[in-house]
């Protein structure tokens, strides 16, 4: 934490470590590469184009927080917009998390992007190739991830990038 004019904010950043070593896995640029690469897969199996590249940072408050995941539909035939007025704290609290992990965001496409994960074309992520290594324990374990990763990615699909961070009120 770091104050910051008299406010406490948490710092995530390059060279940081975090308190719990949960934590510090999941905030892992490859693990996160990985679940922003599912998204892109899911955006462009139902928008048949790349996730825009403002849409990314809408990926891991999706995703990475606890609550916000397990809350997700099992499914896309619930909108955005529907799923929002059944969670009002989650979008009470979207935007403080999508500004809190935003640096991750970006350091897991810089990652996705070198190691060829991802492709980046007019703006837009793109998918390469599948995604391998999800089987045996630690796959059961990133399964939840890379789930509510694709269904992200679907949601996204149907809702134009605005749209969606006016929904989930944050602020660019």
């Amino acid at each position: 934490m770091t104050v910051d004019n008299g406010r406490t904010r948490p710092t995530v950043g390059i060279g940081r470590r975090f308190p719990f070593p949960e934590a510090t896995a999941l905030f892992n640029p490859a693990l996160s590469a990985l679940i922003i690469s599912a998204t892109v897969a899911g955006h462009a199996e139902d928008a048949g184009s790349g996730l825009p590249w403002l849409a990314s940072f809408l990926i891991a408050p999706f995703v990475l927080h606890d609550p916000t995941r397990e809350s997700l539909p099992r499914d896309i035939r619930t909108s955005m917009a529907a799923w929002l007025s059944r969670n009002p704290l989650i979008r009470d609290s979207f935007d403080r998390h999508a500004h809190v992990l935003a640096p991750i965001t970006r350091r897991a496409i810089r990652f996705a992007l070198r190691s060829g994960i991802m492709g980046l074309e007019d703006a837009r992520l793109t998918p390469i190739g599948g995604i391998r290594g999800m089987s045996g324990s630690s796959g059961a374990e990133l399964r939840p991830y890379y789930a509510a990763g694709r269904l992200t990615g679907r949601w996204l699909a149907r809702t134009d990038v605005l749209t969606a961070y006016s929904l989930l009120g944050v602020k660019l």
